[in-house]
Parts: structure tokens; C-alpha cells; sequence
């Protein structure tokens, strides 16, 4: 009888390390809050404000903006009660916001501020970096701007808002939860069976010299 091709078996090997290696979930940075500043006040909407011209007009006006609840790292800095300082002018171009709490800066990045959604609750964010804290990778204010209707809107409208200042933190990958290593032994399991049964069956059938 012909022994069984090496060539074969070697393809069988190969093939069970390749699978192993494409049935591993690839693992993603998981991005973690690890912080929160709640801040309740009212907001003016500019009713001049031109979304084909946004650097011409402010979108609007924050008025007096007071902490409701902070937490995680921001918990040490600031207080239920804070006032929020520099909340002016929302300019979504240039002269961007600043504000200031606690002993911390905010300072809105340089891309400028989003704003997303129908004018029933447009969501307002930007990046902003903060200065005077450690221990976070990026962070970002937002809030769900007053309704209005963008066809009826004659005269600037003041409502009330919920903004947050949010802190995350990238660990940059993902705990495995036994999937990776179960495939892996499963992977080792193949091919110490192949290499068991190759030697049987060349023990069985050796080759004719």
C-alpha cells in the first residue's frame, strides 16, 4: 500500500494554524468614561446663525450654567454647585469656547463644534483638551440644543439645557474572555492529532526503499 503523501499532511497542518490564527477575534482599543460633569442652565439660540455661513454667527448664547453632579476624576475638582466660567458666546468656527472650573481649563479643539440632528434637538459637541488633569485620553463637551422650527424662527429663543464635559480613557485592547485561548488550544489539539496520526500511518505503511 502507498504511504499516505507528507506533502499532504503537511498542507493539513498548515491549514489548522490558519484557521486558528483567522477564528482569533481581532481585538479593538475599548474606550472607557471615567468621568462626568452634569451642568443645568438655559441656552440662547441666534436666530441669525447661518449653517452655509457658521463662522458669520454665534449658534448661540450659554447663560448661567450650574454643576448638578460630577463624578470619577472630575469628583476631586469640582462640586455640585460650580458655576461654569467663560460660557458666553458659542462661536463654532473660530474663536472658540473656553471655559474654566475648579482649576481646570477646557479648551475646545480646533476642529470646531458639531452640530447634528433636526432642529427639534440639535446635539452641540466638541473635543476639547483639559488642562490641570492627568489621567484621561480625550474628552469632549455636548448638549441637546432648545427646540425650534428652522422655517418659523423670526427671533432668538432661550431654553433650557443639560451640558456635560465627559472624560475617556483608551486601555488600548479589549481583556480576552477565553474565546482566543480556547480557539488556540483547540488549534494545538488538531495538530498533535495529525502529527500522532502521521506517525501511525507511516509506522503502518513505510515506505518501500
Amino acid at each position: 500500500m502507498k504511504v499516505l503523501p507528507k506533502k499532504f499532511l503537511r498542507l493539513i497542518l498548515v491549514g489548522i494554524a490558519v484557521t486558528s490564527l483567522f477564528s482569533v477575534p481581532l481585538a479593538r482599543a475599548s474606550i472607557i468614561p471615567i468621568g462626568q460633569v452634569t451642568f443645568t442652565g438655559d441656552f440662547i439660540l441666534n436666530h441669525l446663525y447661518d449653517f452655509n455661513n457658521p463662522g458669520a454667527q454665534p449658534f448661540g448664547w450659554f447663560q448661567i450654567e450650574t454643576v448638578s453632579k460630577s463624578t470619577g476624576i472630575f469628583g476631586e475638582h469640582i462640586h455640585a454647585g460650580d458655576i461654569l466660567r467663560g460660557a458666553s458666546a458659542l462661536n463654532t468656527v473660530h474663536n472658540l469656547p473656553l471655559f474654566s472650573l475648579g482649576g481646570l481649563q477646557f479648551v475646545t479643539s480646533d476642529a470646531g463644534v458639531s452640530i447634528n440632528g433636526p432642529d427639534s434637538g440639535r446635539l452641540v459637541s466638541a473635543d476639547m483638551a483639559i488642562v490641570g488633569l492627568d489621567g484621561f485620553t480625550s474628552a469632549l463637551w455636548s448638549f441637546t440644543a432648545p427646540p425650534y422650527d428652522i422655517s418659523n424662527f423670526p427671533e432668538d429663543i432661550t431654553g433650557p439645557i443639560e451640558l456635560r464635559f465627559s472624560a475617556f480613557f483608551d486601555n488600548g485592547h479589549v481583556p480576552d474572555t477565553g474565546n482566543t485561548l480556547t480557539l488556540l488550544g483547540f488549534a494545538t489539539s488538531g495538530l498533535l492529532l495529525i502529527r500522532r496520526k502521521k506517525r501511525f500511518l507511516l509506522d503502518l505503511f513505510p515506505a518501500n526503499n
